[in-house]
């Protein structure tokens, strides 16, 4: 996939091979099998398809079978087993590994960091004890707590397995790095919480790094659909607004076309583009944009866009607008902003961290409010109190790689 994380995960890795390679830094990949344990990882690849999200249409068949076996009552039923043959497994193989150690096996002076999700801690976490006990540091990267402040969202088994998760990783981590200061920030407060609920408290150094901006599949040379180029011909007036983001309750879509829907009433010409491919419990909101009567006219959704057809998106549209009612950093602010976009986002304390004074900001219940942004935008050629996108500056992902390392030795050093 080339979803927010994934794209962090690729590109810092990729970033530290390439310091490595000079000389300005010692890091190396890893990837964890589950018959092999952690293996050696030089570089990750650009995914095939590029897409934002597995697009559901082509999956058609799990949601006919999904919806039989609901009918039936047996859904749940079948989740179950499923995760239960797989934890079986998974604790079988991790058995086996400890009686014959099998991969890399990390020890005094290294430290592994989890960069990835963690949402399988369990799968890897027999192997992370081992490294740990030859001495071995630990930390773990934490995107966000959305699962466990925000269970709404997500499905209600990840919700449950995140918190799981993090029960465990408290255990065993010896630091953690958030990727925004207003994540370290819910981090802190959410670990004093569990104190008060009655679980011991864990002492352990918590910080915080900046993500890039580069779209690192963007290519000048791709070929972009003919569509984009009607639609936001070269050289025309930016006068589109977009949204970036997979199709689901967090994202605030609706919000969004609320908004617009006020500004058509009173005969605007705005046009909306939405990128993003179809998420999770967001049927509804599939049907309304399916059923729009302004779909093709005034409102377009693309559900597969490549960082090329994204990159010229951004660059064409005169701003995005991102109305998320919860957030670990977003990336399409700054890759928006990079690109001379200005952005109206939803008032988020993660959101006045990465956008500060380039962006407007608006309640994210508050549909009028952004009704009036967008009109106020269409009217002028800059809103009041606004700095113009482009002043805007930010780091690229060299960088933001640089940062984290520096971040992690300086934190596990903190562990004593």
């Amino acid at each position: 996939m080339n979803t927010g994380i994934q794209r962090v995960v690729r590109n810092i890795v990729n970033a530290a091979a390439v310091m490595t390679e000079r000389g300005e830094a010692r890091a190396a990949g890893l990837w964890f099998d589950r018959r092999q344990g952690l293996q050696s990882l030089q570089r990750l690849p650009l995914p095939e398809n590029q897409l934002p999200w597995q697009n559901t249409e082509v999956r058609g068949w799990q949601r006919w079978a999904r919806a039989g076996l609901n009918r039936l009552g047996l859904l749940q039923l079948t989740r179950r087993v499923r995760q239960a043959a797989s934890r079986g497994q998974t604790q079988l193989r991790a058995m086996l590994r400890g009686v014959v150690p099998q991969g890399l096996l990390p020890g005094r002076g290294d430290v592994v960091l989890l960069l990835d999700t963690t949402w399988e801690i369990q799968t890897v976490l027999r192997d992370l004890q081992r490294a740990r006990k030859r001495g071995a540091r630990l930390g773990v990267v934490v995107y966000d707590l959305i699962p466990h402040e925000h269970p709404e969202f997500v499905e209600q088994n990840f919700h449950l397995n995140s918190v799981r998760d993090w029960q465990t990783l408290r255990t065993v981590a010896d630091f953690v790095i958030c990727i925004s200061r207003s994540v370290r920030e819910d981090v802190l407060r959410f670990e004093e919480r569990m104190v008060q609920h009655g679980w011991p408290r864990q002492e352990r150094p918590i910080g915080w790094f900046t993500l890039g901006a580069e779209l690192d599949a963007a290519s000048d040379s791709a070929p972009c659909r003919p569509e984009l180029d009607q639609m936001l011909p070269p050289g025309a007036a930016r006068d589109a607004l977009l949204m970036v983001g997979s199709i689901s309750p967090r994202k605030n879509h609706h919000l969004a076309l609320d908004a617009l829907e006020q500004c058509w009433r009173r005969g605007s010409a705005q046009r909306l583009v939405i990128a993003g491919g179809i998420g999770w419990n967001c049927e509804d909101l599939v049907t309304r944009l399916r059923n729009h009567p302004e779909l093709g006219r005034r409102l377009f959704w693309f559900a597969d866009l490549r960082d090329s057809e994204l990159d010229l998106c951004y660059r064409r549209c005169r701003a995005l607008v991102t109305p998320s009612l919860a957030e670990g950093f977003n990336l399409p602010i700054v890759e928006a902003l990079s690109r001379g976009a200005t952005v109206l986002a939803s008032d988020l304390p993660v959101h006045r961290e990465v956008g500060g004074r380039f962006a407007a900001y608006f309640p994210p219940t508050d549909a009028p409010a952004l009704a009036a942004l967008i009109d106020q935008l269409a009217e002028r050629s800059a809103l009041p109190g606004v700095a113009p996108p482009e002043q805007f500056q930010w780091p690229g992902w060299d960088v933001s790689c640089r940062e984290l390392l520096a971040e992690t030795e300086r934190l596990a050093g903190a562990c004593g």
